[in-house]
């Protein structure tokens, strides 16, 4: 009897401490509430940290992606206005000037033709000569004279000469012209200033008939291509005065350099400078565009 209740108290001793064993390494090792959804998190948190350093990169380049559309048109755009704002900024005078090779050795006489309404100068087309036409009443015939292949010089005479806002008018309609013809002898101070104003923002050229007296030297020293006119035919002049004009400014453009003569056209003059053309020239002499011969900047 004694051996059988000794050996109940040790198998109860025994379950009695394997119970406070086990209890103790539960205290021990007991997982948190919820511990499948926390050790997920716990798990999940390294590759989160690199799913970031993997996205962050992954985004940016989208946004850099996204961000080259944007941009390249602006690119392009700048690129395709560049030349129009180039030629935006050059002169009148050099963009509208005829092309002209003035051959080696040999000097110019550049024909003004002043042209007024009525007057036919097509059967001159395709010679390098030059039409003067007033602002005020011819300034939608630009485009024809330049098909005939005439460069354009702006006439100023008269209002459109010493009115400062019909001087504006009258070179801003101009959009063809090379530079202006100065027929006004007799001009305002306050015109001049205009006018060399204007000159200057357009790029135009200036001649005169007042030489060197007017604002010839003025318009020179600020850049601009400008000349005097060494001879002038009046629509009152006989064609044998005509004639012997033109020989004349011909041995003057040899012996004195280029040469500007203006004419003061009429139907009977057109015949006589058809004529005129195709007699031999002297040596050196050519026909030329007003552009040709005046002191460029």
């Amino acid at each position: 009897m004694r051996k059988i209740f000794g050996f109940i108290i040790g198998l109860f001793a025994g379950l009695a401490s394997c119970g406070v064993v086990f209890v103790l390494l539960s205290l021990i090792f007991r997982l948190p509430e919820g511990g499948a959804v926390q050790a997920g998190t716990f798990a999940s948190a390294p590759e989160a940290a690199l799913s970031s350093e993997l996205v962050a990169p992954t985004v940016l380049a989208a946004e850099e992606t996204a961000a080259v559309p944007a941009v390249q048109p602006a690119v392009q755009t700048q690129t395709a206005i560049e030349p129009v704002r180039q030629a935006s900024q050059l002169s009148a005078f050099v963009r509208n000037a005829l092309p002209f090779n003035m051959p080696t050795n040999t000097r110019g006489l550049a024909l003004v033709m002043i042209v007024p309404p009525g007057v036919d100068v097509s059967p001159l087309a395709g010679l390098p000569l030059t039409v003067a036409i007033d602002p005020m009443v011819q300034s939608d015939q630009i485009g024809a004279f330049r098909a005939m292949g005439f460069e354009v010089l702006t006439l100023l005479s008269g209002e459109s000469r010493n009115s400062v806002p019909a001087l504006s008018q009258a070179i801003a309609s101009m959009t063809g012209s090379v530079g202006v013809l100065d027929r006004e002898t007799d001009s305002a101070p306050t015109a001049d200033i205009a006018l060399l104003t204007l000159l200057g923002e357009h790029g135009l050229a200036y001649v005169g008939e007042t030489g060197f007296s007017g604002i010839i030297g003025p318009a020179g020293e600020a850049g601009l291509p400008a000349m005097a006119v060494g001879a002038q035919i009046d629509r009152s002049t006989d064609l044998a005065r005509v004639r012997a004009t033109l020989d004349r400014a011909t041995i003057d453009v040899v012996q004195r350099g280029h040469q500007i003569v203006v004419i003061e056209m009429e139907p009977n003059v057109v015949m006589l400078m058809l004529s005129w053309v195709d007699v031999p020239k002297p040596r050196g002499m050519v026909m030329a565009p007003v552009s040709a011969v005046l002191r460029r900047p």
